[in-house]
């Protein structure tokens, strides 16, 4: 009806005719094309409600969740579709106006949708215009089909559901539609009924180290396998959820109380588990070598992180736990998803201490088990070697357990110190956050930590600060660290899919020449397996891996590594233990003694280094030993010098703003700077191209007491490796633009250990001075310089001091 005949309606009639008649009126633009579009565009708000429910999801399961949320959405556009388009109606808007009624709704949707990804406002605008744009192209595109081409409906119908049912599978893969794995540990009972020797290789092991080979030779430590396994579960048998822990849980555990450490509880977390914090469960997934009656074995209790509460997370370790049970170590996936944060009911107070908590109530229910001698499991864990491995917040935890003094001293609850012991923590991509204004501390246990550069949750390497809290005691004993250049957060757990936050905020990561999921898994096996070898089976014939990831190639899937270690024989080359007389530096523009690095936040990575800068090539850093230095290595064992070197990120001059991003795996740079013309940038890209704008070139010098000099180049025998710049986001430009500016940062400085054995250096002067013939060890050297001979750079050294290394290792040198 036409603007002039309403005008006419509202002259003539009373209001109350006139609302009823606009009433009636409110549909009359909507013709045939506008229903084409708003067919197309009802889908497409359609498909966003179901990808938003999977960000938020409610326990029910994804396919319950997904009719939930489709149709509140039918109710919510039934109800609102008709007051819009009646108020448009009542104003004479000479538009569609059911379909307009739909563009307004989607678009208010869609930037509801967007605040769970944290986009900048503008971005969340730009995306919710674009998503609609692309709905009524559709639609466009289907009421072209039906018009004008000359074929049989049938054609018509498919030529208009192919292009939907393209986009519902498209966004269904991209989202990594999962299926319900509840029943998990049902699974591995008939798996491991029989256990196949496919796709491993059986080794024999005597006295706890493996039989004489070259290092070349060895089996990937993550295929060693001496067992058949068993797999069982245990918990209080009231699960609601989870079968396995509910009515047919294996071995029936105790609740335990946290009332003293638990405030908030809400009620919808309450109703969704059907406990309180007086009755915690203690629920945990076993795989056990199938050994002797009388055997024992260590244990190694896996633990998650934060996650969304009602997507289970304690099931997706069953990769690990499979394969150490094969190699003599009771594996134990230990569920904490009651302490996870909800949608719904948000997290629970104190959640980091309560993970570190439960923890240590697991090892003590296993000791009352294990004392028991009417229990299946009597005497079968051996609480003298315990090893703790934890993702995300489970990897603080596992800190925080082997901690127990700092957090939990006065807690009755807690098993004895003295009743087991903590041999290993593991940490894969740890949280390190203050709790009660303290950080854990590791005294002279082993620790590994790792961490993938294109973590988008944890994106600072954490591990390395506690790395650095680490102190070791025993010659045997060593901590290791490795950076993955193309590893996420989730995809050390099977369940959390390959997205690093939850939907719809995970569609807009780059996940471009990301490691899968099986590849970065094998990662963690390969490293997990050799230290534990180590840590709990006192066989260090992997040790070579964690000095130098180069000695791991074969079993490592082809990406960026960088690698640090140290063991407790290092001695370290410092004032504090009277072996530095003086240091000096020559040529730097900036040096400082006693700095620390910091990391993607701007905070400090707590650990202590020598910052130095350089501009022209030449500049060194020189350390002159004490006198009673050579008293005290006289009787020393070291054999090689170690340090750990950090190169920091690539730093522009200070009055261009830029913008870097590499990528790794093509070598380039893209750099936007108004001040920068295409001949700078193109000079900047052979820089990077040739290794020698952000890789140093060092040189080693050391002097004895005898006035002898000898050099060598650490970038002849080992690599020095470069920082990892991450481009987080599709798009450089949403880098700055989405989770409050987290990714501003593409890189952060990373250590490196670098390890030269002295006699390496004796062998390079035999070949420029014949008089040299004696054995260099540390006791001999009186001063020691660390020359730089590229054109500038910045980098950090720390851990400068003497170690033995224990094995040769042949790939380095």
């Amino acid at each position: 009806m036409s603007f002039e005949l309403h005008s006419s309606l509202k002259s003539r009639r009373t209001w109350k005719e006139y609302v009823r008649d606009a009433y009636r009126m409110k549909y009359d633009r909507d013709r045939s094309t506008s229903r084409f579009l708003l067919g197309s565009l009802f889908i497409f708000n359609f498909i966003a409600w179901i990808v938003a429910s999977r960000g938020v999801p409610t326990g029910l399961g994804i396919w319950l969740d997904s009719i939930i949320a489709a149709t509140l959405n039918v109710i919510l556009l039934v109800i609102a579709i008709p007051i819009l388009s009646f108020f448009m109606s009542l104003i004479q808007l000479p538009v569609a106006r059911k379909l307009f009624s739909l563009v307004i709704i989607t678009f208010i949707q869609m930037i509801f949708i967007l605040q769970f990804a944290e986009l900048d406002r503008r971005v969340s605008y730009l995306v919710a215009g674009a998503y609609i744009a692309i709905a009524l192209l559709l639609g466009s595109w289907l009421l072209h089909v039906w018009r004008k081409w000359r074929i049989s409906n049938v054609v018509k119908l498919l030529a208009t559901l192919i292009p939907a049912v393209i986009i519902g599978v498209v966004i269904m893969i991209s989202t990594s539609w999962p299926v319900s794995n509840n029943n998990y540990w049902l699974k591995q009972k008939e798996l491991f009924s029989t256990v196949s020797d496919a796709d491993v290789a059986d080794i024999a092991v005597k006295d706890g180290s493996l039989l004489e080979q070259g290092w070349h030779e060895l089996i990937n430590p993550s295929l060693i396998q001496q067992y058949n396994v068993t797999t069982f579960s245990y918990g209080n048998g009231t699960d609601k959820h989870r079968s396995s822990f509910g009515k047919q849980v294996d071995y029936l555990s105790p609740s335990v109380n946290a009332e003293q450490y638990i405030s908030k509880w809400p009620k919808l977390k309450q109703l969704f588990w059907g406990f309180s914090p007086q009755e915690l469960p203690l629920n945990g997934t076993v795989w056990m070598p199938e050994g002797a009656d009388d055997a024992s074995f260590p244990i190694a209790l896996i633990v998650h992180g934060n996650h969304l509460m009602e997507d289970f997370s304690d099931g997706g370790y069953h990769y690990l736990g499979e394969m150490l049970a094969k190699q003599g170590i009771i594996a134990i996936s230990v569920d904490q998803n009651f302490l996870n944060y909800s949608s719904w009911s948000g997290i629970v107070d104190n959640d980091m201490l309560m993970r570190a908590w439960l923890l240590l109530q697991h090892i003590q229910q296993l000791g009352i088990w294990n004392s028991d001698d009417s229990h299946p499991l009597y005497d079968k864990f051996d609480l003298s070697s315990i090893a703790l491995i934890g993702h995300s917040r489970g990897g603080q935890a596992a800190a925080m357990a082997a901690d127990p003094e700092r957090f939990f001293d006065d807690d009755a609850m807690l098993p004895d110190k003295e009743d087991y012991q903590i041999k290993a923590v593991v940490a894969m991509a740890p949280t390190d956050k203050k709790v009660e204004d303290q950080f854990a501390d590791l005294d002279n246990v082993f620790y590994l930590t790792l961490q993938g550069a294109r973590d988008a949750d944890v994106n600072n390497f954490y591990g390395e600060r506690q790395y650095a809290r680490t102190m070791l005691e025993t010659s045997e004993r060593f901590k290791a660290a490795l950076y993955i250049a193309d590893a996420n957060h989730s995809q050390f757990n099977t369940d959390w899919g390959k997205f690093d936050e939850r939907l719809p905020g995970g569609l807009f990561l780059n996940r471009s020449n990301m490691l899968t999921a099986e590849e970065q898994q094998q990662i963690a096996k390969v490293y997990i397996a050799a230290f534990l070898q180590a840590a709990l089976f006192e066989n260090f014939t992997y040790t070579p891996l964690f000095q130098n990831y180069e000695n791991g190639l074969q079993w490592l899937p082809d990406t960026g590594y960088i690698s640090r270690y140290e063991n407790g024989s290092t001695i370290p080359i410092a004032r504090e233990n009277g072996l530095i007389e003086k240091s000096y530096a020559i040529g730097m523009s900036e040096w400082d003694e006693s700095t620390y690095a910091i990391n993607r936040d701007g905070n400090s990575k707590q650990q202590e280094a020598i910052e130095l800068s350089w501009e022209k090539a030449g500049a060194e850093y020189n350390m002159i030993l004490t006198d009673q230095a050579a008293e005290q290595l006289e009787d020393s064992a070291a054999d090689s010098i170690i340090f750990s070197l950090a190169v920091d990120p690539l730093i522009m001059d200070e009055q261009t703003t830029d913008e870097v991003n590499m990528d790794r795996s093509k070598t380039q740079v893209n750099v936007t700077d108004e001040h920068l013309d295409k001949e700078s940038i193109d000079g900047l890209q052979d820089d990077v191209q040739q290794g020698e704008l952000e890789v140093p070139q060092l040189e080693i010098e050391v002097e004895t007491d005898e006035g002898e000099i000898l050099q060598l180049l650490v970038n002849d025998v080992t690599s020095i490796e470069a920082p990892v710049h991450t481009q987080f986001t599709k798009f450089t430009w949403l880098e700055n633009r989405i989770k409050k500016n987290k990714y501003k940062q593409s890189a952060e400085a990373i250590f490196q250990t670098v390890i030269v054995p002295l006699n390496y250096f004796s062998s390079l002067n035999k070949q420029h001075d014949s008089k040299w013939e004696k054995q260099l060890n540390p006791a001999q050297i009186s001063k020691i310089s660390f020359r730089f001979a590229s054109e500038a750079g910045k980098v950090f050294l720390a851990d400068i001091g003497y170690t033995n290394r224990e094995e040769a290792n042949e790939k380095q040198f």
